[in-house]
C-alpha cells in the first residue's frame, strides 16, 4: 500500500526566482509607452505561484490596456487561473471556456494550451480522470505549437500524470521520456519533476533501482536550483522504497530527512503512516498501531479520506497480524465504505485480498460469498486492463519492428545505388574484372546480399512470432477463470477448504506463468498446469469428461514452447468435449531424439466446433516453428488429425532445438 503522490504543475505558474524577475518586469513597465497589457499579464503569471491576490491586481490593471482579441483571451485564461487557485472551480471552469472560444478563433496556440490546462486540473481534482487525460492531451497538443520549451515540458508533466491517473503506466513513461529533448539549460524545476513522477512510476512497477536512480536526479535538480519544497515527497519515496526492501535503516536515515521538511499537517500524517508500515514489516504491532492511530487523527480532521481508507486498510492488516479479526473486520469495513466512495478500485481489490480470508476462516458464508463476488468483479477489470497494456505493448514492440525493418530495407537500397555509382565509375575496370573472373566476383556478392535480405526478413518475421506468442501467454481468458470461480462457488460455500485450495492453486499457477517472459517453460510446469485445469473443467462441465495424462519424458527441465499444453488442452476441452462429452488423453515421451506430444480427444471434432469459435494459439505454434526450423538443423513439426470421432494434435520438437 503507498500514498499516491505526482507533480502537476501550472503552465505558466513559476515556483522559484521570481523575485528578481518582478523587479525586471516593473522596471520595463516603467519604462514602456506601449507595451501595457503584455508586461502587466507576464508581471500578473509572476505572483501566480506566490500571491494570487497580486495576480487579480495585475490582471485588471491590464484589461484597461487590451488592444484585440487575442490579448482578451489571454486575460480570460489568467482569470480562469486564479479562480482555480482560489478554489472556485466552477467559475475557472467557466473563464477558461471563455478564453478557450476566442483563442481558437485567433489561433493562439499558448493560451488554447493553458486553457485546456486548468480544464484537466477542474476534471481532475472532480475525479474524471478521463476528461482529465483528454484535455491534457490537447493542451500538450496546442502548448506543443508554441516552441516554448518551458511550458511544452510542463505539458508534458501534466499529460503524462494524467495518463498514470488512468492506469497507462507504458504511455505515461513513454511521455515523460520523450520530455528529454526538451531539456534546456535552465529546466531544472521541469526535469526534477519528471525524474520524480518517474520515480514513482518504477517505486509502483516494484522496480525499486530504477526508482531511486530517477529519485537521485530528481534530488539533484531540485537542490541545483535550492527548490526545497518538494524534497519532502522525494525523501518519503525514498522511505516507501526502502520500507518495501525491509532496510530498516535506511527507511529511517530518510524519515528523518523527511521530518525535517514537512510543509504541513498531511506531510506528518504520510510520515506517522510509513512509520507504521515499517514497523508492520518488522513485526512491532504496537508501534504501528499507535503511529496509525496519529495518522487516523490527522486525516479525520483535514477530511482527507483517500489517505484515511490507506490508514484503516493498513490498521486493518496490523490487528490482523496480532489475531484482533474483529476489530480488524471493523476497520477493513470502513476503509471499504471509503473506497467506493473515492472510486479508489485499485485499493479496494486489495482490502478485499485481506477481508476474505477472514470470513472464510471464521466460515461466515454470506459475507464471504458478497465480499468474494465483488471482488471477482474488481478483479476481471483490472485483468481487463492489464490486457489492454499488454496490447498496448504488443503494438508498440510491432512499431518498432516494422520501423527497423524499413530502416534496414532503406540502407540496403543505399547500398545498392552507392555500388551502381561505383560500377558507372569503374566502367573499364568492371569490364577487366568481367574478363578475368570478375563475373564470378559479382556473383558471389548478389549472392551475399539476398542472404543479407533473407536474414533481415527472417529476423523480423521471427521477431513478430515471439510476439505473437507473448500476445498468447497475456491471454489466459479471465472470463474463463470468472466462469470456473462461478460454477464451484456452491461448492465453496458447502465444502469451502478444499475448493478455496484448488481456487489459489489456480491462481497461482496461472500467475507464475502470465510473469514468466520467457520464450518457453519447462515440461514439468506445463504438466502440473493442465492436471490443476483439467480437474478444474472436470468439476466444471455437466458433460461426462474423462482425461489422463502420461509423461514418459525423464528430464523434466526439458523446454517446450510456453503454455503449448495448456492450450492444446484447453482447445481440446473447447471445440471438441464442451456439449458433447468424451475423453482427451496427453501423452509425452522422447524418442529418436524428440520430444513427440498427443493431445487426443473424442469430441465432435474441428468440422463441426469450427462455426462456433476458431480458438486461439495453434497457428501461432505452427507459425513460430516454421520460422525457427530456418535456424535449425532439424525442423520441429506440428500436425493436426481430424479423426471420425474427435481430433488429435502431434507435436514433435527435436531435443536440442533452438528457440533464440
Amino acid at each position: 500500500m503507498m500514498r499516491k503522490i505526482l507533480f502537476f504543475v501550472l503552465l505558466s505558474c513559476f515556483a522559484f526566482g521570481q523575485d528578481k524577475r518582478i523587479d525586471s518586469l516593473r522596471n520595463k513597465l516603467k519604462n514602456s509607452k506601449n507595451k501595457h497589457f503584455e508586461l502587466l499579464n507576464l508581471l500578473a503569471w509572476e505572483y501566480t505561484a506566490i500571491n494570487p491576490d497580486s495576480v487579480v491586481h495585475y490582471n485588471e490593471l491590464s484589461k484597461k490596456h487590451i488592444k484585440n482579441e487575442k490579448e482578451r483571451g489571454q486575460y480570460f485564461v489568467l482569470n480562469a487561473t486564479t479562480k482555480f487557485l482560489t478554489g472556485s472551480l466552477a467559475e475557472a471552469e467557466a473563464e477558461a471556456n471563455r478564453s478557450l472560444q476566442i483563442s481558437t478563433k485567433e489561433k493562439d496556440y499558448g493560451s488554447i494550451g493553458a486553457s485546456y490546462n486548468i480544464l484537466a486540473k477542474i476534471k481532475s481534482m472532480e475525479g474524471d480522470f478521463k476528461k482529465a487525460e483528454d484535455f491534457s492531451e490537447k493542451s500538450f497538443v496546442n502548448t506543443s505549437k508554441t516552441k516554448n520549451k518551458e511550458r511544452i515540458l510542463r505539458s508534458l508533466i501534466n499529460y503524462g500524470s494524467s495518463l498514470l491517473q488512468n492506469g497507462k503506466t507504458k504511455e505515461g513513461i513513454d511521455i515523460y521520456k520523450s520530455a528529454e529533448k526538451y531539456f534546456y539549460k535552465g529546466s531544472e524545476f521541469e526535469q526534477g519533476h519528471i525524474y520524480f513522477n518517474l520515480g514513482r512510476i518504477f517505486l509502483d512497477k516494484n522496480d525499486f533501482q530504477s526508482a531511486i536512480s530517477y529519485l537521485e536526479k530528481a534530488e539533484t535538480k531540485h537542490k541545483q536550483i535550492n527548490f526545497t519544497q518538494n524534497l519532502f515527497d522525494i525523501y518519503f519515496t525514498y522511505a516507501e522504497i526502502y520500507t518495501d526492501l525491509k532496510n530498516q535503516q535506511k527507511a529511517q536515515l530518510y524519515l528523518k530527512k523527511a521530518k525535517v521538511v514537512t510543509r504541513n499537517d498531511l506531510d506528518e500524517s504520510d510520515l506517522h503512516f510509513i512509520t507504521a508500515q515499517l514497523n508492520y514489516n518488522f513485526g512491532k504491532l504496537d508501534i504501528a498501531k499507535m503511529h496509525l492511530e496519529k495518522a487516523i487523527f490527522i486525516n479525520q480532521n483535514e477530511q482527507d479520506y483517500s489517505r484515511l481508507g490507506e490508514d484503516y486498510l493498513l490498521m486493518a492488516q496490523t490487528l490482523n497480524a496480532g489475531k484482533d479479526f474483529s476489530n480488524a473486520d471493523d476497520y477493513l469495513k470502513k476503509a471499504i465504505a471509503l473506497f467506493k466512495e473515492n472510486n479508489e478500485s485499485e485499493n479496494l481489490r486489495q482490502s478485499y485480498e485481506k477481508i476474505i480470508p477472514n470470513y472464510f476462516q471464521k466460515n461466515n458464508q454470506n459475507e464471504y460469498a458478497t465480499y468474494f463476488s465483488e471482488y471477482q468483479k474488481l478483479n476481471s477489470e483490472h485483468q481487463k486492463k492489464e490486457k489492454t497494456q499488454a496490447l498496448y505493448d504488443l503494438d508498440k514492440k510491432y512499431q518498432t519492428a516494422e520501423k527497423e525493418a524499413q530502416i534496414k530495407s532503406q540502407q540496403l537500397e543505399l547500398e545498392k545505388e552507392k555500388t551502381n555509382r561505383n560500377f558507372a565509375i569503374s566502367g573499364v575496370a568492371f569490364l577487366l574484372l568481367l574478363s578475368s573472373g570478375g563475373f564470378l566476383f559479382l556473383r558471389n556478392r548478389q549472392k551475399q546480399k539476398e542472404l543479407q535480405n533473407q536474414n533481415t526478413l527472417l529476423s523480423l518475421q521471427q521477431n513478430l512470432n515471439a510476439m505473437e506468442l507473448q500476445s498468447l501467454n497475456k491471454q489466459l481468458d479471465p472470463h474463463e477463470i470468472k466462469n470456473l470461480l462461478a460454477s464451484i462457488s456452491p461448492e465453496i460455500q458447502e465444502k469451502a477448504p478444499e475448493s478455496y485450495r484448488k481456487m489459489l492453486k489456480l491462481f497461482n499457477i496461472t500467475k507464475a506463468s502470465l510473469n514468466n517472459h520467457s520464450l518457453t517453460e519447462s515440461i514439468e510446469i506445463q504438466i502440473q498446469q493442465i492436471e490443476d485445469f483439467l480437474s478444474l473443467e472436470k468439476m466444471m462441465l455437466s458433460e461426462n469428461f474423462e482425461y489422463s495424462v502420461e509423461n514418459k519424458i525423464e528430464n523434466k527441465e526439458l523446454q517446450i514452447p510456453r503454455l503449448m499444453l495448456k492450450n492444446l488442452v484447453e482447445n481440446s476441452i473447447k471445440h471438441g468435449i464442451k456439449g458433447n462429452g468424451g475423453l482427451v488423453n496427453v501423452s509425452i515421451l522422447e524418442k529418436n531424439n524428440f520430444i513427440t506430444i498427443i493431445v487426443d480427444d473424442s469430441g465432435k471434432g474441428r468440422k463441426h466446433a469450427i462455426s462456433l469459435d476458431s480458438g486461439i494459439g495453434t497457428s501461432t505454434y505452427q507459425n513460430l516453428f516454421a520460422t525457427l526450423n530456418q535456424k535449425n538443423k532439424e525442423n520441429a513439426t506440428f500436425e493436426i488429425i481430424d479423426k471420425e470421432q474427435g481430433t488429435k494434435v502431434e507435436v514433435k520438437i527435436p531435443i536440442d532445438y533452438k528457440y533464440n
